[in-house]
């Protein structure tokens, strides 16, 4: 792989889920808006794009957990996509425990 194809790939953004912590839960929003989180990259999933500063908003109506979005839960991020504005999640889901050391 050459330089150039490395630096492309290292720039691109994630095409699997990353991990965020919600940093704001906006549910005052104009009439005919949707309310909306924002969250930010954790260590482990920056990128050349998306810095630990980066915010990353989503629909509420995009999260798929069983309870309600809570400010600093860690959350995974997929299908993200960037637009003018910033960068946006289409599908928000909470991050759980996983199961390799199960005895």
């Amino acid at each position: 792989m050459s330089n150039k194809q490395e630096a492309r790939r290292r720039d691109a953004p994630p095409s699997d889920a990353i991990k965020a912590s919600i940093g704001a839960i906006v549910t005052a929003v104009p009439e005919g808006k949707t309310p909306f989180a924002v969250a930010f990259p954790l260590p482990e999933s920056v990128t050349a794009d998306l810095t630990a500063k980066t915010s990353i908003t989503f629909s509420l109506s995009y999260w798929k957990g069983d309870t309600p979005l809570e400010f600093g839960q860690v959350v995974a991020l997929e299908k993200i996509q960037r637009f003018t504005h910033g960068w946006r999640a289409k599908l928000a889901r909470p991050v759980e425990p996983t199961n390799s050391s199960k005895q």
